[in-house]
């Protein structure tokens, strides 16, 4: 309690909150991520259809309820949006390793015995046993879809919302991106090698009772943290919000205040990335495996990847000192085109006597390609949160995620239709066709905005697009708001409710 005291009194104290509640909520979607498909299997060993359900009821959630949950975001206050995107994320996965905790058991339990079924000692009917497997795991999807949508919240609420109000300037808000982006890479590598060591040396009961007991310990710490954040950093409490009359936004509002942005373009090519083979996932790693390709040797180049992933966040600042902010991206997309064009070579060529050769070409291609994809990530998400008006972060963000899970989406199936091993090189010459794509509409952005201040160029779109609720131009000078208490927040339509727990 000292140390989490003092850590919070310092004056860099709201932005290590920030860090730690982030990576709290990272740690814990990106371990359940990698576990889920391990227990889903010891559910059902002899087949790859319960993971494959269940990713597609993930992506379907994303596409359906992010528009949604973009404009509660905008609509709530920023201390409510986040208790509510932490409550939905942990619950969820709470409640999902319960039901594969009763899966496990109930499959380890059953017995059959003639036309009947022992379950914990006691005799069911098949059929019953039946409907009570199917409605634990109706409830595991349905959860698993709520998990995916806590966390998509949670990252536009904090990301988008909550890091470029607390920045005081660009260098500041690069900064805050690229460390916020570290902690998800840093998650994204060391969680499944956690978990994976967890369930090696323990069975897939304790396992999932592990997962339950961590989420229940990191939500409390979370939501302390969170609250720390906001009573520390009084630039949150102020927020600018559309009419209280206006409709919760659809998809048609979503697009609406997507394209009328500066940064439609850019977060459009960034969502086009989604639409690939060539990232080490599943169908690449199976392809992988198929060619000889052992597990270790998988793992190893997966993890270079995400280091490479890492040393972008350290350099992403460096070089937007140097050389700015497009032109990062530039040199991070094209870092991404040249590298994955390897993987073309590699996956084009089909020659015995180069086999081995072509495989080293597409694992070495995709690792280093890591690098330029992130610096490219990392430049988009600095134009976006320069640009965007805070009183529309959500909306956007959250037209945003649909639009990655859609392309994402998109290339699952693409994987369904040609399934052949024999048939990837062409799901990769696709996949380099929209790196190449995203690269060059980046490029025409750039040459039509080259020289002008984007966020003046934002501004400009906005009173062509109509009338707005006032909003101040990001990272300004915003006067200094009134100490708590029981007063009205300006601008906003709700009092600044009373953080309990907070320091």
């Amino acid at each position: 309690r000292l140390c989490f005291f003092a850590v919070a009194m310092s004056e860099s104290g709201p932005r290590w909150a920030l860090y730690g509640c982030h990576f709290l909520s990272r740690w814990g979607g990106r371990m359940w991520e990698f576990a889920v498909v391990l227990f889903l299997m010891d559910v059902q060993p002899s087949s790859l259809l319960l993971p494959s359900l269940y990713a597609l009821v993930e992506s379907l959630a994303r596409i359906c309820a992010s528009p949604r949950v973009g404009a509660m975001i905008d609509r709530w206050d920023r201390l409510k949006a986040g208790r509510v995107a932490l409550a939905l994320q942990n619950g969820s996965i709470l409640l999902c390793a319960l039901c594969v905790w009763a899966l496990v058991q109930t499959g380890l339990a059953c017995d059959v015995v003639g036309n009947e079924r022992t379950v914990g000692g006691a005799t069911c009917s098949t059929q019953d046993s039946s409907v009570y497997y199917h409605v634990l795991l109706a409830m595991l999807m349905v959860s698993g879809a709520g998990a995916v949508v806590g966390s998509s919240a949670h990252g536009v609420s904090f990301e988008l919302d909550w890091v470029p109000t607390m920045a005081s300037d660009p260098d500041e808000l690069a900064d805050m991106n690229a460390t916020m982006r570290r902690v998800d890479l840093v998650c994204k590598l060391a969680a499944p090698a956690a978990v994976g060591v967890l369930m090696d040396n323990a069975s897939v009961t304790t396992s999932s009772l592990v997962v339950v007991l961590w989420n229940l310990c990191s939500f409390g710490a979370e939501y302390a943290l969170q609250n720390v954040v906001y009573q520390r950093c009084p630039k949150l409490w102020d927020k600018a919000q559309p009419d209280g009359k206006a409709p919760v936004a659809g998809w048609g509002r979503s697009a609406a205040v997507f394209t009328k942005q500066v940064a439609a373009l850019p977060a459009f090519c960034l969502a086009v990335l989604y639409c690939s083979v060539l990232n080490f996932g599943p169908q690449q790693v199976g392809y992988l495996k198929w060619r000889g390709v052992s597990q270790a040797t998988l793992g190893w180049f997966r993890g270079s990847g995400a280091l490479l992933g890492v040393l972008s966040t350290i350099t992403f600042t460096k070089l937007r000192a140097r050389i700015g902010t497009p032109a990062t991206a530039i040199l991070g997309s094209s870092a991404q085109v040249f590298f994955l064009l390897l993987c073309v070579v590699g996956a084009a060529l089909k020659d015995r006597d180069t086999l081995e050769a072509t495989v080293w070409l597409q694992m070495v291609g995709v690792a280093l390609s890591r690098f330029g994809l992130w610096t490219f990530d990392l430049s988009v998400s600095q134009i976006i949160t320069e640009t965007v008006p805070a009183r529309e972060r959500g909306t956007f963000g959250g037209a945003l995620s649909a639009m990655q899970n859609m392309f994402f989406l998109l290339v699952l199936l693409c994987g369904v239709v040609w399934h052949e091993q024999t048939d990837f090189w062409g799901l990769a010459l696709v996949s380099f066709a929209c790196v190449v794509a995203s690269a060059a509409l980046f490029v025409v952005w750039f040459r039509r905005n080259q020289g002008k201040d984007l966020t003046a160029v934002g501004e400009e779109l906005q009173e062509l697009s109509g009338p707005q609720a006032s909003d101040a131009p990001l990272l300004t000078e915003a006067p200094e708001p009134e100490p708590p208490g029981d007063r009205q927040v300006r601008g906003s339509g709700y009092e600044r409710p009373h953080v309990e727990g907070a320091v």
